[in-house]
């Protein structure tokens, strides 16, 4: 997970521009919780999407959990 590593690997695939989209998630939060839907094209031109929910009450650094799902369609 460090940065410098993911850089320097993803600068070297080729052309393609990644992309992100954000959109809030009201009917997922609750108190002290934000959610924000994410869509992110990826280097290889792969579609990634997740929800991220963060504390609204705690500020700096916090743990992240990353799962992978199977897509349902």
């Amino acid at each position: 997970m460090e940065p410098s590593f993911w850089r320097n690997r993803l600068g070297d695939l080729g052309p393609e521009r990644p992309s992100t989209l954000l959109t809030p998630r009201p009917d997922l939060c609750c108190g002290g919780r934000d959610v924000v839907e994410f869509r992110i094209s990826a280097h290889d031109g792969q579609a990634l999407t997740g929800l991220l929910a963060r504390p609204t009450l705690r500020a700096g650094p916090w743990p992240a959990h990353i799962r992978s799902v199977e897509a349902h369609e």
